[in-house]
């Protein structure tokens, strides 16, 4: 079932890959994202639903690049930043770092 699956997705999102590993590897996290899809749908009650979307073969540090934060160098986390100027012209560092199971702002300055 997941081969015909996984070969639907990649004619849906123009999928190629470089070679049989590639293509191995990229089936592999299709099938992981899928197993998550399945099993969050089957617990959630009526409402919004989970699907799959171009990003389904990729790592969560993949993932996170493409949502545009930056690699950590601590774990396999990620860090988003935004300076703030206040009115008395100093500037403030805000950092938001997420990880594997949870989200954490820091006043970075």
């Amino acid at each position: 079932m997941v081969d015909f699956e996984f070969a639907s997705y990649m004619a849906k999102h123009g999928k190629v890959y470089r070679d049989i590993e590639e293509y191995e590897k990229r089936k592999a996290l299709f099938s992981e994202m899928d197993q998550f899809i399945r099993t969050q749908n089957s617990n959630s009650r009526k409402g919004a639903k989970l699907g799959h979307n171009k990003f389904s073969d990729m790592t969560k540090s993949e993932r996170a690049a493409k949502a545009g934060l930056k690699a950590s160098p601590k774990r396999d986390s990620f860090v988003a930043q935004e300076r703030i100027l206040s009115a008395n012209g100093d500037t403030t560092t805000y950092t938001m770092g997420l990880s594997d199971d949870k989200l954490d702002f820091n006043n970075a300055q």
